[in-house]
């Protein structure tokens, strides 16, 4: 399995913590298979991106 950490300081509990989320597995030929959870938030970054570069280029 593969997992993605993301590090936090949790203010509340007043020490730093963290959260695993899985984003897939290895394949039989050893290369990354992705789940759906991390293919549709890639899909979502890119969109942003692009977005923000057409934002940026319409404004000069």
């Amino acid at each position: 399995m593969m997992y993605e950490d993301r590090s936090y300081r949790d203010k509340e509990k007043g020490y730093s913590t963290h959260d695993r989320k899985c984003i897939g597995k290895l394949g039989p030929d050893g290369k990354p298979v992705y789940n759906e959870y991390y293919r549709s938030r890639e899909k979502m970054e890119a969109l942003e991106k692009n977005v923000k570069e057409m934002d940026t280029a319409s404004t000069t």
